[in-house]
């Protein structure tokens, strides 16, 4: 009754205002809006009700996919910022206008961030099945009932071994140690070799890459600012993650609450890649190659990698190498990418951080899994009686696959609280009470499992410069029938290859080092006689050098003959800063392949050097066709 009428007054004082108001419409249409206001029912007048705010749209972002387990299916992850649907649209591309008449559901899942915060997002999960080969499908991803939706992708389905060896040859990019704010200009080359220059994608018809391969640390780190890095990074490598598999790994910097956010994040092929094998390690066959990943963090991080699980994944590589082996008619090459490296730049005379007999006889290992203590080494360092050189201790324990917590005092040589710990505690009298039930294997010697099978290729970050290494066993050249610089021609073990220069905050950049990187062959000069090719490696804040910015395209013939590495530079806007080849006329364990060429293993300290043309330059970008002959050898 109140409010009739005092809208009743307020209609009165209009008509008075319009009896001698100048200009009555302008004059009566304020008063009508005035009791308009007044009727309302949200006035504050009449109600005491605030305007809410809309929930936000749960749009999709951090768009990747991945290859499936079976060889006709694709996995597609993303996620959003509340609950919502999983649902993928998609269709055969037909140039960009088709209606996306197939859709597949996923799976959704909350996720809460170790951190203060404990934000929650949710992680999508969708997999597409009875793909053909070589297929370009278009596809976006989201809700139908909200109708958030991504914008729309496409990517090209796995081709068949047939369709590579028709041409073009099999292309995988490789890069390692990529951060959000430090790997720009390597991430813009990337989007490059997938998009074309300009995003003109018809200029890399024939030269794009099949999958993207990333070994190790991500974001820097993925759940920094609890979690908001890790989301802004999968927002980074969305405009290449969502067009071609991104197939990763574990590095250390994904250890935070137990690589939880890696194992969130991605989904990896392989029965059980979730639950079981937490996306740390797995196998595919693309083609004619193998490919497999493999954690090397669990030498490192024994709270998170009990005694079970590193039995349990090295049984896994063992049997997964052999099987491989096995099947080298359909996949001739067997690649392997894991976080760390077992070969160096600088590799140290007369000492190495070894103590497998000891290990091994006093069991550990396992003793010290079970008291859930952190305070395991690799044991002193001793002398080698032949002077042999060898690199850091982090090397050794991944060539040898001696797990150990003493990280940073081994890092810097010396045997401080942590180590000492462990010879008093653990290598000492307490050792006598073992059971027999920690009688399990306390060393797992990766690389004699690579020489044994062996894999042809093993690549790598953590050290955040490209070094790349001629074959090499047991710290030593191992050779083969024709090593030479640039060409290696039936080698006599595993070729390695470090390429953790993807971006990192630690890599010296800017005004402050105006010098260009250190690059070019490898000296020799500090004993690592396996070197043959670095940049961006040694010391940069006394010289002023930059870091060097960098990633590697790998293409293997179908044939399965050959495969050559490139290295290009994104401080030298995109420049090929190395290439080399690895050929071979027959694949298989490396003491067959040394039989079947009728020689002995070698194991010379030095490879010759050769008066063929180094490998050559290429730019991206607008000088993507332009080439030269020679390497810039800047000063070591």
């Amino acid at each position: 009754m109140r409010t009739t009428t005092r809208a009743a007054a307020v209609l009165f004082a209009a008509l008075l205002a319009v009896a001698s108001a100048p200009t009555p419409c302008a004059a009566l249409a304020r008063a009508s809006r005035g009791a308009t206001a007044a009727l309302s029912p949200r006035s504050p007048t009449t109600s005491t009700i605030s305007k809410k705010k809309p929930r936000p749209l749960p749009v999709p972002s951090g768009v990747h996919i991945a290859l499936g387990a079976n060889d006709d299916e694709m996995t597609i992850t993303w996620q959003t910022s509340s609950s919502a649907g999983s649902v993928v649209q998609y269709a055969p591309f037909g140039g960009g206008n088709e209606e996306l008449v197939l859709s597949a559901t996923g799976e959704e899942r909350a996720f809460v961030d170790g951190g203060n915060a404990s934000g929650t997002r949710f992680i999508h999960h969708a997999t597409l099945r009875e793909l053909r080969p070589g297929e370009k499908i278009a596809y976006r991803v989201g809700d139908p009932v909200s109708r958030a939706w991504s914008e729309r992708f496409w990517f090209f389905h796995k081709r068949s071994p047939e369709q590579i060896r028709a041409g073009p040859p099999l292309r995988m990019i490789a890069v390692c140690d990529v951060g959000h704010s430090d790997s720009t200009g390597v991430l813009d080359l990337v989007r490059a070799e997938v998009h074309g220059v300009d995003g003109a994608d018809a200029d890399v018809a024939e030269a794009r890459p099949d999958l993207l391969v990333h070994c190790g640390d991500f974001a820097y780190d993925l759940d920094s600012r609890d979690g908001r890095t890790g989301d802004r990074y999968m927002d980074d490598i969305q405009p290449i993650a969502a067009y071609v598999p991104y197939m990763v790994s574990p590095g250390n910097h994904e250890r935070a609450y137990n690589f939880s956010h890696y194992k969130a994040r991605f989904r990896m092929p392989g029965v059980g890649a979730e639950t079981e094998t937490q996306n740390h390690y797995y196998s595919l066959d693309i083609g004619p190659v193998h490919l497999v990943a493999w954690n090397s963090e669990v030498f490192f991080w024994g709270e998170y990698f009990d005694a079970a699980y590193v039995n349990k994944m090295y049984d896994w590589l063992e049997a997964d190498l052999a099987a491989a082996n096995a099947n080298r008619a359909k996949t001739p090459w067997i690649v392997v990418h894991g976080h760390r490296p077992m070969y160096c730049a600088k590799a140290t005379k007369g000492y190495a951080y070894a103590a497998e007999e000891e290990s091994r006889r006093r069991g550990w290992f396992t003793r010290a899994i079970t008291s859930g203590k952190r305070a395991l080494g690799l044991g002193k360092k001793h002398n080698h009686a032949d002077d042999k050189p060898t690199c850091s201790w982090t090397n050794e324990a991944v060539r040898r696959g001696i797990p150990s917590w003493c990280e940073d005092e081994y890092r810097d040589g010396a045997l401080g609280a942590c180590g000492a710990r462990e010879a008093t505690e653990f290598l000492g009298e307490a050792s006598a009470s073992a059971s027999a039930s920690e009688s399990q294997r306390s060393i797992f010697p990766i690389e004699e499992l690579f020489y044994d099978h062996g894999v042809d290729l093993h690549f790598n970050g953590h050290e955040h410069d490209y070094v790349r290494y001629y074959p090499a066993y047991r710290d030593e050249v191992a050779g083969g029938e024709n090593v030479t610089f640039e060409r290696y021609v039936n080698p006599h073990a595993t070729v390695h290859i470090t390429t953790g220069s993807g971006g990192n905050d630690e890599m010296d950049s800017g005004a402050k080092f105006p010098n260009p990187p250190s690059r070019g062959r490898c000296t020799h000069d500090d004993a690592a006689a396996w070197c043959a090719f670095q940049s961006g490696w040694g010391p940069k804040k006394k010289s002023g050098r930059s870091a060097d910015f960098t990633y590697g395209v790998v293409s293997f013939d179908g044939d399965g003959t050959s495969l050559e590495w490139r290295q290009y530079s994104a401080y030298d806007k995109g420049l090929e800063i190395d290439r080399f080849r690895i050929e071979t006329s027959a694949h298989g364990p490396f003491k067959d392949r040394i039989r079947r060429g009728g020689g002995r293993r070698s194991t010379r300290r030095r490879v010759p050097e050769t008066s063929s043309s180094q490998p050559g330059t290429r730019e991206r970008g607008e000088a993507a066709r332009r080439r030269s002959r020679s390497i810039p050898q800047h000063a070591l």
